[in-house]
């Protein structure tokens, strides 16, 4: 079985850029940076924790994704991409569902496949 036939779907990496208002102020938008990257996204686990109103709900899921090759970056890869930037956010666009990004690994040392560990971030949910 392929790497291909395994990664069904696609999304886009996106990353966080911050620009003046004009005013003293800071706009902060998301813009991508790979598209289309082959990936398949699977749930984890779901936590709650607080009490009654206050409580709050964290969705955490695996992502797999082939490691691009981004020519805009010098050949490089998602995992060096992602890992090496610690300043500026990333987050994954997986058909308009928005995911945070806690962790990278390169699980073949291949650079073919890269597996992110996920959440979602709060007012992502579809209705």
């Amino acid at each position: 079985m392929s790497l291909h036939s395994l990664l069904k779907n696609t999304c886009t990496i996106e990353q966080s850029v911050e620009t003046s208002d004009g005013k003293g102020g800071v706009t902060t938008h998301w813009g991508p940076v790979l598209t289309p990257v082959r990936c398949r996204i699977r749930p984890l686990k779901a936590e709650e924790s607080g009490q009654y109103e206050k409580a709050t709900f964290r969705n955490t899921f695996r992502g797999y994704f082939e490691d691009a090759i981004t020519e805009t970056e010098g050949q490089t890869s998602l995992r060096d991409l992602i890992g090496r930037d610690t300043e500026t956010p990333f987050r994954v666009n997986f058909d308009s569902r928005l995911f945070e990004i806690d962790g990278v690994l390169d699980v073949d040392e291949q650079n073919r496949l890269c597996v992110l560990e996920l959440h979602r971030q709060q007012g992502s949910w579809r209705t």
